[in-house]
């Protein structure tokens, strides 16, 4: 995980609502698969552009959380968080860890079945170079998503210092 620290002030995350925290890691987990697709199935031009416009959105949205209060609690060094941040942290990685793994083993027994009965698979350099950013960024930003969902508006303002 990681943290862009602001060099001018070490201490201070830019501030962002629980909700667009909320709204903007949800977006870029949902959006990404179909954007992939779109950009790697070679269909027409339109298709393509829809796809490099969502991938674009998407980078946006991640992009957009990198700063923030939130992204610090999971990327920051932990002499710089509170014991609040501390547990915020810890259950954010713990229900993170279980699911990416979850959705590793989903995708491996996919792709055993997948060889198996004709379906998609992975097998060009664009299919795996789509199939690893998806990965890095469900890496990155599951554990964002959860302490988003798991912090209340009013503990944010509280103990995450936005």
């Amino acid at each position: 995980m990681f943290y862009i620290r602001s060099t001018k002030d070490t201490h201070k995350a830019r501030p962002i609502s629980v909700r667009a925290a909320r709204a903007a890691t949800v977006f870029a987990l949902i959006a990404y698969p179909p954007g992939a697709f779109l950009l790697a199935a070679g269909g027409g031009l339109p298709a393509r552009l829809a796809g490099a416009a969502l991938l674009l959105a998407v980078l946006g949205s991640a992009g957009m959380l990198a700063t923030t209060w939130v992204q610090r609690i999971v990327g920051e060094l932990p002499q710089y968080l509170d014991e609040f941040e501390m547990q915020v942290r810890l259950r954010a990685m713990q229900g993170a860890y279980m699911t990416f793994t979850l959705l590793i083993l989903g995708f491996v027994m996919y792709s055993a079945l997948a060889a198996d009965t004709q379906l998609w698979v992975p097998r060009t350099y664009r299919a795996f170079n789509a199939l690893f950013w998806g990965v890095f960024l469900y890496a990155w930003l599951l554990p964002t998503a959860f302490v988003a969902w798991r912090i209340e508006e009013d503990e944010a303002g509280q103990g995450a210092r936005p």
